[in-house]
């Protein structure tokens, strides 16, 4: 999702429970986790 504003980054950021946004570090991370045996448990469903 892109953001075009300044406002919108904050209605966001409000509902966010860690109050910023991911960064494609974090992404990265996410990716590597779920490509691990650890990961195994984990569904999709929510």
């Amino acid at each position: 999702m892109v953001l075009d504003n300044d406002e919108q980054k904050s209605r966001i950021i409000d509902i966010v429970s860690i109050k910023r946004l991911g960064t494609p570090e974090d992404n990265g991370l996410v990716v590597k986790f779920l490509r691990e045996e650890d990961s195994s448990f984990v569904a999709s469903q929510t």
